[in-house]
């Protein structure tokens, strides 16, 4: 009996400590628009991080979607650390996050949203869950996800962001 008891122990010590372990996301997707502007200030960009490090920068300089300037880029541990507390911290994990009442959206001014992929069981077939945030976030929210948002930004060293001011003219070359 005793020999069984220690079988087991020693069986469910690693598997419970790898349930634990398990990641809160996959992927993360993050979008920013400057919204509605004359063309030569208009840009757009989407982002997606894995949790390995890899992150694809898409830049759209215009309103044109044919052209577009990508960037991939590895992102260290650390970072990928700051991002995940940033993500539990902004409270989407929990669940869904409401829209702000139409009388409390800004009129004008940018649009940004994440989109986190979550773990699937790899046997089902079907597409992972995801959580989405919404352009309008309820005031409760607003604030974390701003910090969210800085976060994910960050991810991207400056370097890239002054290289890509530099081909939109914004920068002496």
């Amino acid at each position: 009996m005793k020999k069984l008891v220690v079988l087991l122990t020693v069986i469910l010590i690693p598997v419970m400590a790898c349930s634990q372990s398990q990641q809160d996301w996959t992927e993360l997707m993050y979008h920013y628009q400057t919204g509605s502007v004359p063309p030569q200030y208009y840009f757009s960009y989407d982002m997606t991080v894995a949790q390995s490090g890899i992150l694809t920068l898409v830049y759209h300089p215009g309103y044109q979607t044919d052209s577009s300037w990508t960037y991939q880029l590895n992102v260290p541990a650390d970072d990928i650390a700051h991002l995940n507390n940033a993500i539990k911290a902004s409270g989407i994990l929990n669940g869904t996050i409401p829209e702000a009442p139409q009388e409390h959206r800004p009129v004008g001014g940018p649009i940004q949203h994440v989109m986190l992929m979550l773990p699937q069981d790899p046997n089902l077939d079907q597409m992972p869950p995801r959580i989405t945030t919404p352009d309008f976030p309820d005031d409760a929210y607003r604030e974390k996800l701003a910090v969210l948002y800085e976060q994910i930004q960050k991810l991207v060293p400056a370097s890239t962001w002054n290289e890509i001011e530099t081909r939109r003219g914004l920068k002496d070359k």
